[in-house]
């Protein structure tokens, strides 16, 4: 029988064999307005791929075999990886500011069509607007910044005061 969760059941149990051998970690992820993701990773602490189920779902309800649909998710799994990697190269390790900060840029849209994003990316909101922070990925693409990899970046630099007077890594923080 075609069931949405049987569709889940069958992309978690074989999609891995489709995947290079160190993504092994699959979990679906679903938003405030009930939209579901697969997130394939290197583990739980490894920032996952994620991708939009409901296309291969459409696909598989249509008639298209599990293996076929199974097959051109990992592909476009793969693409995306391919994408990760090269913004990882590109920026280096990005969980540290001081690779990406003269390249953060921001683009500004409306709170209403954000606002299931707004807990999660790191953002400014002034009236009914509001400023995502991101940076240039490929020709088209963009990393937004989340509040997490924020924090992250903070804990860096206050994990620097050790090392450094008090007042240079407080002053970074603040600008």
């Amino acid at each position: 029988m075609k069931s949405y969760e049987n569709f889940k059941k069958e992309i978690k149990e074989k999609l891995l064999a489709y995947m290079p051998e160190e993504y092994k970690a699959i979990e679906f992820i679903r938003n405030a307005r009930g939209l579901e993701a697969i997130a394939v990773g290197k583990g739980y602490d490894d920032g996952a791929i994620m991708m939009d189920i409901k296309p291969y779902f459409k696909l598989y309800m249509q008639g298209t075999d599990i293996r076929t649909v199974i097959k051109r998710l990992a592909d476009s799994c793969e693409k995306n990886i391919i994408a990760k990697e090269a913004f990882e190269n590109k920026f280096g390790d990005f969980d540290r500011y001081e690779n990406v900060k003269d390249k953060i840029m921001f683009e500004v849209r409306s709170v209403k069509s954000q606002r299931e994003y707004l807990g999660i990316l790191a953002n400014q909101t002034v009236g009914d607007m509001v400023k995502l922070y991101y940076v240039p990925s490929g020709k088209t693409g963009r990393a937004f910044i989340t509040k997490k990899l924020v924090e992250e970046w903070a804990r860096n630099m206050l994990m620097a005061m050790r090392k450094k007077p008090y007042w240079s890594v407080y002053w970074k923080i603040i600008f």
